[in-house]
């Protein structure tokens, strides 16, 4: 499939499922069932956790109430994977509703959500070698983007987060896999962050527009010789008209490029950018993050830059650049924090003078 028969896919999908989620009352306490199956799976699993994962994960329980008191029960089928999913000349049928049920309506979407990560285990073993994990990397941005009743769903991200760890410790309490119980450790880490990595839509875009006509947030990108769009060589401010958000955001569609907001989620608010992207040029990936100024000095940079390796890793690249010049003292102190090494040392030319620069390099193992 090219990407345009992706999201035609996914939004029939949508359009089925929209159809059997009938919303119906239900004195299920989901909150509570959740988090009693997952304590039940964690009693028989913990002995293969260290003891700070252990108190690290129940703290980590701890949180479910707040994230999933939120609910609107439905009709829904319960295993829906693309194994159970047909798209011929006549159009796409869903299968198999052996272990359809009622539940809240966005648990029936967690499978395909976590097929962005691993594809290959929701696959049958014929189709199995022929997963791309690059093939599924917009499939939740799409299902968001037909199912908008998912918007008014309270913190639906970790809803998916904590879908995801009742799924690999339910699996733990029958493989001892190494694999699930670093997927149950990272999960569960995830839901206790105050940040996250978001892919902005293109209606997201007036905050990075804002945010590069700042002068006090863009004043390290003055004074180079450059010539790109919009650049302003006396403040570094760059111009982001809404005309060009299109054109961006289809470029970022790239797998070769990863851009993200990052947001604190105690405040619900952007706090700034980071991005990677494959530079042709010089033919590896060069990466970056961007603090609004208000917010600089709070910690965000450096957890912001271990969630962009961390998906780094996770897109199988082998090393990442980034270059500024030596005196950004704090910069090169954050970047080394976190096991980039100067690569190279260099100068460039910054309001007319040579200054001196370093390029880091973090090689991921």
């Amino acid at each position: 499939m090219n990407e345009s028969e992706r999201e035609e896919t996914i939004k029939e999908i949508v359009s089925i499922l929209k159809s059997i989620h009938t919303y119906v009352k239900s004195d299920m306490d989901f909150a509570s069932y959740v988090k009693g199956k997952v304590l039940e799976y964690f009693d028989i699993t913990k002995k293969y956790f260290k003891e700070e994962d252990k108190e690290m994960i129940l703290e980590s329980i701890s949180k479910y109430d707040k994230y999933l008191s939120d609910n609107k029960y439905s009709f829904i089928h319960n295993d829906l994977h693309f194994d159970n999913i047909i798209k011929n000349n006549n159009g796409l049928y869903l299968i198999d509703f052996n272990d359809a049920c009622i539940m809240p309506f966005d648990y029936d979407l967690r499978i395909l959500f976590m097929c962005k990560d691993t594809p290959w285990k929701w696959a049958n073993i014929d189709m199995d070698p022929y997963q791309k994990k690059e093939d599924y990397q917009t499939i939740c941005d799409y299902i968001k983007k037909y199912y908008k009743e998912l918007s008014n769903v309270k913190y639906i991200d970790e809803r998916m987060i904590i879908y995801r760890v009742l799924n690999d410790i339910e699996l733990l309490t029958r493989y001892n896999n190494n694999e699930l119980k670093e997927n149950v450790v990272k999960y569960s880490k995830m839901l206790l962050e105050n940040i996250e990595l978001v892919i902005p839509k293109i209606e997201d875009y007036h905050y990075e527009e804002k945010i590069q006509s700042d002068p006090k947030t863009m004043n390290y990108n003055a004074g180079y010789d450059v010539s790109y769009f919009g650049y302003h060589y006396d403040t570094g401010c760059i111009d982001f008209p809404n005309s060009r958000w299109e054109e961006v955001y289809n470029k970022r569609l790239n797998p070769d490029r990863f851009f993200a907001y990052i947001k604190d989620k105690n405040i619900n608010e952007f706090v700034g950018y980071v991005n990677y992207q494959y530079d042709s040029e010089e033919k590896r990936y060069t990466c970056g993050v961007l603090i609004e100024d208000k917010y600089r000095g709070k910690g965000y940079s450096k957890k912001a830059l271990e969630l962009l390796i961390e998906e780094a890793r996770k897109n199988n690249i082998k090393e990442l650049y980034d270059n500024f010049e030596e005196s950004r003292v704090s910069a090169l102190n954050l970047f080394t924090s976190l096991g980039f090494e100067i690569y190279e040392k260099t100068k460039w030319k910054k309001f007319g003078t040579y200054v001196d620069g370093v390029i880091l390099r973090k090689v991921l193992k």
